[in-house]
């Protein structure tokens, strides 16, 4: 335990997420410095305190939002209950895939972990230091767990006692599975996954959330006397839904799930210290003469525009830029009856996270520009496709939006007009985030921009944003508009649009500039 408290006390639960610069940086921060220990603040509890006050937030909304169907649902107990052994066996689902993606790579041997194995640390110890890592990792699908429950047992008004202990029992059984699986799987997951595996977990939390956002909008004294989507969500009660047996009515089923989380744990606790934490899987590519031969995607598109293509692939960062805004306008299709409703939030949204993603791409480039200075290439060359690449996958995905929208005969021909404002808005965006991240970088490394400059761009790109479409939404959606009111919104419209060729071309000027004297 004391080995255990040390590793929690001085490292802290982050690991994992630093490495090279980043990790030296950090232990200089929190531990020696020039020989000299400093600071004797505990790094563990920094970090869950942070991520509990972040989480804390979507913990009371998802309680509020469940507590107030649940109210209603009270008239219908077991339409109640089934509802929630719904959700409670779906977020149990993605807390565990969330705990075993990570907890693999955490039980493999990482460079990290190479620095532990040669201290007087036993192997147990490090193993359970993993899995507390693992599971800090996953509080924010807690928040969404603890907050559904909550709002189930004080909406229903179900015994309280009774219910705390089932909950508490759901919350070992699903962590003793997690953590044995974990254990089992060691070494079979690599980083890059883990991350982009958090990253479509997290993104699927915030589609639940919007869902309960449109849940609160439906009557549902009416789901009580619908057989039919009783009989869909029937399933979760029946015996075969292991996710479900802490809540269930069959006192054998209950038993059960004490009997598999006790022998998970033991089973755990057994291999503890019989983990090798492996090498990560790596998959290799044979290369002979023939691959050697073909020409790679790189000759066509260019080696620094293929560069950056992979790198947005492989980023997690970049995904949930990307996907964030689709998604968002996606559901706001379901809840509305035009695609101007969902294509706005989309490009206020999607232009602020062009700047950044123009901005990690160029910052990267910057980092490395000795390297590829030495290269037959110019400056313009590298740079370019820093700002091509996020535009052109951004207006893909705006005019994918309108596809989803002509299939499910919701699109406006308004939209139509989005198109060049959206071409315009999207490179006026990455031109500021190419700019600032070469003038005004971040200290940390996933940071592109300052937080001045952050503001500046978040000023910029959303506020113009929403000087030109709040305008065109207002002419073509406002009836009996006056006519001092129609003559403000093309003056609006009309100067925002001005205003954004006129910054696109400064921040043109400045880019090349400060290229030229890089």
């Amino acid at each position: 335990m004391r080995e255990l408290s040390i590793l929690l006390r001085y490292l802290g639960f982050s690991i994992f997420q630093e490495t090279g610069q980043t990790a030296q940086a950090s232990s200089k921060r929190f531990g020696r410095r020039d020989g000299e220990r400093k600071g004797t603040k505990n790094r563990a509890a920094q970090y869950i305190t942070i991520l509990l006050l972040s989480s804390l937030p979507m913990a009371i909304f998802v309680f509020y939002s469940n507590y107030r169907v649940y109210v209603t649902l009270a008239k219908f107990p077991q339409v109640a209950s089934i509802f929630f052994n719904t959700t409670i066996s779906m977020f149990s689902l993605f807390y565990i895939v969330g705990f075993i993606g990570t907890g693999m790579y955490s039980f493999s041997r990482t460079d990290e972990i190479e620095l532990l194995l040669t201290l007087p640390i036993k192997t147990s110890t490090l193993t359970i230091y993993s899995l507390l890592i693992s599971l800090s990792s996953q509080l924010f699908t807690l928040s969404f767990f603890v907050g559904s429950a909550l709002g189930y047992m004080f909406g229903v008004h179900v015994p309280a006692f009774s219910f705390i202990l089932r909950t508490l029992l759901q919350l070992y059984f699903i962590t003793s599975l997690s953590a044995l699986f974990s254990v089992l799987g060691g070494g079979l997951s690599s980083k890059s996954i883990v991350r982009k595996l958090n990253v479509f977990m997290t993104l699927a939390l915030v589609f639940v959330y919007f869902g309960f956002t449109y849940v609160e909008g439906i009557n549902v004294e009416e789901l009580g006397n619908n057989a039919n989507i009783a009989r869909w969500l029937s399933f979760t009660n029946s015996k075969y839904n292991v996710l479900s047996w802490a809540y269930s009515d069959d006192v054998l089923l209950v038993v059960l799930a004490v009997i598999l989380s006790i022998l998970a744990t033991a089973l755990f606790w057994y291999m503890s210290g019989k983990v090798a934490f492996e090498n990560t899987q790596r998959k290799y590519k044979k290369q002979n003469s023939d691959v050697m031969k073909k020409q790679s995607y790189a000759s066509f598109l260019g080696g620094f525009l293929w560069k950056d293509l992979k790198l947005l692939v492989r980023n997690e960062q970049f995904i949930f830029l990307l996907l964030y805004p689709f998604i968002f306008g996606i559901f706001m299709m379901f809840v509305s009856p035009s695609s101007l409703s969902s294509i706005m939030p989309f490009i206020v949204i999607a232009v602020f996270y062009c700047a950044m993603e123009a901005g990690m791409l160029t910052s990267s480039e910057m980092q490395s520009r000795e390297l590829f200075l030495t290269l037959p290439v110019t400056k313009s060359t590298m740079i370019l496709p820093k700002i091509t690449v996020p535009v052109f996958i951004n207006i893909a995905l705006f005019l994918l939006v309108d596809v989803v929208a002509l299939i499910m005969n919701k699109f406006d021909k308004v939209a139509l007009i989005f198109i060049p404002i959206s071409i315009l808005l999207f490179a006026l965006s990455a031109l500021i985030g190419a700019y600032y991240s070469i003038t005004k970088p971040g200290k940390a490394k996933r940071q592109p921009f300052s937080n001045t400059a952050t503001f500046i761009i978040e000023g910029i790109t959303i506020g113009l944003a929403f000087a030109i479409l709040f305008p065109i939404t207002m002419l073509f959606e406002t009836q009996n508009l006056k006519e001092w009111q129609v003559l403000t919104c093309w003056l609006v419209m009309i100067g925002s649009i001005i205003v954004s060729i006129l910054l696109s071309y400064f921040y043109y000027r400045k880019l090349k500039k400060v290229i030229e004297m890089e």
